[in-house]
């Protein structure tokens, strides 16, 4: 008994001098605590960031690929970079909003309405994603990419109407937008070039520039010296002849009449000698210096003597309207239209529509800055970075996002 009762007293001398020790060096005590308190949570911070960064890099990666971490940090930084992105509708149409970190916070941003290519007929907002995403990146410029309907269950004019209705409601919601009423450009490529050329020339009081890339501008003449010169290059693909259906299908054609098209059978004799053929004449419009074979420049007679009367009067209105076809706007339309950058490209079937297009702005007196590459191809523009990078891809990128960066 008298060895249980010196141990518990042995126990409260030791626990009483600790609680003094604690009461009389309250100060030190505290700063223990402090201390184990950053020390606690700093370890619960980098717990939960490692848990995080394990579940954002959790992405299976095919067995294939040897650059696993990199192939997973690709990933994630695409995942994070979609935050900026927007896919949503604007008037009913389906777009994607590309809105630039650098920019994000500016009240008063430039934007870039852009219409994609694909003959009216194929391709999407996706299908740019890459290029799109890169340009508003590196240019700063809020980038509206337009998915609009396509052909021929929606033939002409059901893309113009789409894309005419997301420029009217972005014009007219700038405060929503954050984004300077007087920096409004639209732009697009081959058949989005044709679109933003229209929209131009319909709503030029609230457009401040286009960008036309090597755009399909005219259905008149499908004996162009850019299309006899480069249909023999990349014949099966992108220069194509018969990507002449996406012209039939866009104007709500029968596709069987495409070798009229080629054979330019479409448009009757006394059409071939209207002021429509002077709007498209290449001995006046087309610079000798991008042509090749200079001899085609030579006027021909022989396409003035025939033509399919009953096909030409079914779509003379369409051929010849120029929201439909830019390259038939007459002078007074020309003039003083939204500065204009167009690209053309030396082994383009369209190559002509583009330097025309620039000739006739110049003469009606609208200001135009054309780029020429000598060495691009239709669509070449696709590709300025990854595995399949050409330097001519780089080199029209690179200065359409200097000009938008100059110019807006």
């Amino acid at each position: 008994m008298g060895h249980t009762k010196g141990r518990l007293w042995r126990w409260l001398t030791i626990y009483s001098d600790n609680i003094c020790s604690i009461l009389m060096k309250s100060a030190p005590y505290r700063r223990y605590c402090l201390k184990m308190t950053r020390v606690a949570f700093w370890a619960v911070l980098v717990i939960l960031v490692a848990l995080f960064i394990s579940y954002y890099l959790d992405t299976p990666v095919p067995e294939e690929i040897p650059e696993k971490l990199t192939v997973k940090l690709i990933d994630a930084s695409m995942r994070t970079y979609k935050h900026v992105i927007n896919d949503t509708q604007i008037a009913g149409v389906r777009v994607i909003l590309y809105e630039p970190v650098s920019t994000y916070r500016s009240q008063d941003r430039p934007i870039f309405i852009f219409m994609h290519g694909g003959g009216w007929t194929m391709l999407s907002v996706d299908s740019y994603d890459p290029l799109i995403r890169k340009i508003s990146r590196e240019s700063g410029v809020v980038v509206v990419s337009i998915n609009y309907r396509l052909s021929p269950d929606n033939p002409y004019p059901a893309a113009l109407e789409d894309c005419i209705k997301v420029v009217k409601f972005v014009t007219d919601h700038t405060e929503d937008f954050r984004i300077d009423p007087f920096r409004v450009a639209v732009g697009g490529d081959s058949a989005g070039g044709n679109l933003a050329a229209a929209i131009s020339l319909r709503m030029s009081d609230v457009i401040a520039m286009q960008f036309l890339i090597v755009p399909c501008l005219q259905f008149f003449d499908f004996k162009t010296t850019s299309f006899i010169e480069n249909t023999y290059y990349f014949h099966d693909s992108i220069n194509n002849p018969l990507s002449v259906v996406f012209v039939t299908n866009y104007l709500g054609i029968s596709p069987a009449h495409y070798k009229d098209f080629l054979n330019n059978n479409h448009t009757s004799r006394v059409l071939k000698r209207s002021v429509f053929a002077a709007m498209v004449n290449q001995s006046k419009w087309m610079k000798p210096e991008y042509v090749r074979n200079k001899n085609l420049l030579e006027d021909s007679s022989n396409d003035l003597n025939f033509g399919n009367d009953v096909l030409s009067d079914s779509i003379e209105n369409v051929l010849t309207d120029p929201f439909a076809a830019p390259l038939m706007a007459n002078d007074t339309l020309l003039r003083d239209l939204p500065e204009a950058y167009i690209v053309t490209c030396g082994y383009d079937f369209v190559r002509d529509d583009g330097i025309m297009y620039a000739e006739r702005l110049n003469s009606a007196g609208t200001k135009v800055i054309h780029r020429h590459y000598k060495a691009g191809f239709h669509h070449a523009w696709f590709f300025p970075h990854g595995p399949l990078k050409i330097g001519v891809a780089v080199n029209i990128v690179s200065d359409l996002v200097k000009a938008l960066k100059r110019r807006l």
